[in-house]
């Protein structure tokens, strides 16, 4: 089970399974809420998450995690804004 560690996720028996799963809350600037966080683990992705920012511009996606690489990645919805304009 995933809990809420403060400023991130992780496994809720770390002590006893060693599971060491860990996802930050705070993602290019956006907060990845615990529904979102759930919808992944049981979905295999979240919401659309709009207001994420790279260093060029702000975009909206969805966050999916690659079983193979082990790692979360984004599944860009449309188009990215451009920052400030």
């Amino acid at each position: 089970m995933v809990i809420d560690k403060g400023t991130f996720y992780g496994c809720s028996n770390y002590q006893k399974t060693k599971c060491n799963f860990t996802l930050s809350k705070q993602i290019l600037g956006k907060t990845v809420t615990q529904k979102n966080i759930k919808k992944l683990l049981t979905d295999g992705s979240t919401d659309v998450i709009e207001g994420f920012q790279s260093k060029e511009k702000t975009f909206n996606a969805k966050l999916y995690w690659d079983g193979e690489e082990n790692k979360l990645k984004f599944d860009i919805a449309g188009q990215p804004v451009n920052q400030g304009g």
